[in-house]
């Protein structure tokens, strides 16, 4: 028995040894080997010293109130019975494992190991309605925005538009439909054997007046997120008005969207995405990375970190 703990204790101390060297990969291969570093740290500290330092203490305090709507978000779908601050925690660890895994799968994972084992099942319908929502809102604003510049862009007018529109239709609808679907589905996932691992989850799933709410923070938080990006790039210098820099961000994250891949094996980085949809304007092509790798560091490397410090406290026990 006492080498089955030390067993279990020291596969646990190793595995988060293993997520914590893969984040710290992903800083390193972000910030030395697909960027230069050197440049993109001295175009933001130019920017700093030129008199912009208040729009990039705006982002950095935007960044909590981003991940505060999503803890609100879990917070909501468990109904109040997990604590808010527990939620809160669960976000960081899941932001954590998400940032190194294929389509932040991780996510679910990092949230699980913080929680309750009792309210493990809500957690994970929880983050898969979430995910759905924040999902539909990307889409759907997404494909306004690909429409109104589409005609006067360089790159996005080579593309035909009826296809684009089909296709991203075709995933809005899918997508809403299996949110909007939930409460109607539940009896018959509850009784496959699926369902038996999430009966407490199933028991009471959320109201329609519930995901209608979760859809709204949803909302909030990508124009919060589109507001963090557009002020960085006015931050870095891009001299534009904020409704066509907007647009483009909402496209930027359209076609991130649809790239789920991990950062370590990433063919088409993020700072690539928008340097594609943001060069046609004129803008120079490393004000574009150091805005990208700006809102990367933000809003996903600093509550990364602060998630794997919640991991590591962990005990190898779970939670009962």
């Amino acid at each position: 028995m006492h080498t089955t703990k030390n067993f279990s204790i020291t596969l646990v101390a190793l595995t988060k040894a293993v997520f914590f060297v893969l984040l710290l990969y992903v800083l390193c291969l972000k910030l030395f080997i697909e960027n230069d570093v050197q440049l993109l740290f001295s175009e933001l500290l130019t920017r700093l010293w030129g008199g912009n330092s208040g729009l990039l203490l705006l982002a950095l305090l935007l960044m909590p109130l981003n991940w505060m709507i999503e803890v609100q978000k879990l917070y909501v779908l468990q109904a109040g019975a997990v604590d808010w601050r527990l939620c809160g925690r669960a976000v960081l660890s899941g932001i954590s494992l998400g940032v190194v895994t294929p389509a932040r799968l991780g996510e679910y994972a990092g949230r699980l190991l913080v929680v309750e084992k009792r309210f493990r099942g809500t957690t994970m319908v929880a983050t898969f309605l979430m995910s759905l929502s924040q999902l539909s809102v990307t889409l759907g604003l997404g494909l306004v925005a690909f429409i109104l510049l589409m005609e006067n862009h360089s790159m996005l007018n080579k593309i035909k538009l009826t296809w684009v529109v089909v296709f991203i239709v075709v995933g809005i609808v899918i997508v809403i439909t299996c949110y909007v679907s939930w409460p109607s589905l539940k009896s018959r996932i509850r009784e496959s054997r699926l369902g038996s691992n999430f009966a407490a989850a199933l028991t009471t799933p959320p109201s329609v007046s519930m995901l209608t709410l979760i859809m709204g923070l949803s909302t909030v938080r990508y124009l919060v997120y589109m507001f963090q990006y557009v002020i960085l790039l006015l931050y870095c210098g891009v001299d534009f008005p904020f409704g066509i820099l907007a647009l483009h961000v909402v496209v930027i994250f359209l076609v991130q969207s649809l790239v789920h891949l991990p950062p370590v094996v990433s063919l088409v980085s993020r700072s690539s995405v928008a340097v594609l949809i943001l060069a046609p304007l004129g803008i120079n092509e490393m004000v574009i990375m150091t805005a990208s790798i700006a809102i990367w560091i933000i809003n996903l490397m600093i509550p990364a970190f602060c998630g794997m410090g919640i991991i590591m406290r962990l005990k190898a026990t779970s939670k009962t």
